[in-house]
């Protein structure tokens, strides 16, 4: 049985759909962990903006998410 209304991805979507996932996960982590944005951009020696864009699943450099994910103890895997 084939659902007509379901989603179907393309190789285009992928990139969006990675940068959501990875937003979700730092987002609820972040919040898991009691801190507020401040909290985390200072800890990580990153511009407001750069939480922001990564959050939001916006344009943001690896740099700022490696970042990022070591103050909330975020362990990505390549």
């Amino acid at each position: 049985m084939s659902n007509k209304n379901a989603k179907v991805y393309t190789i285009d979507d992928y990139p969006h759909l990675v940068k959501s996932g990875l937003a979700s996960k730092i987002r609820i982590a972040r919040i898991r962990a009691g801190l507020s944005k401040q909290d985390v951009y200072r800890r990580a020696g990153v511009h407001r903006t750069a939480l922001d864009h990564v959050e939001q699943a916006g344009n943001y450099n690896i740099d700022s998410l490696l970042k990022i994910a070591l103050v909330l103890g975020i362990h990505l895997k390549f």
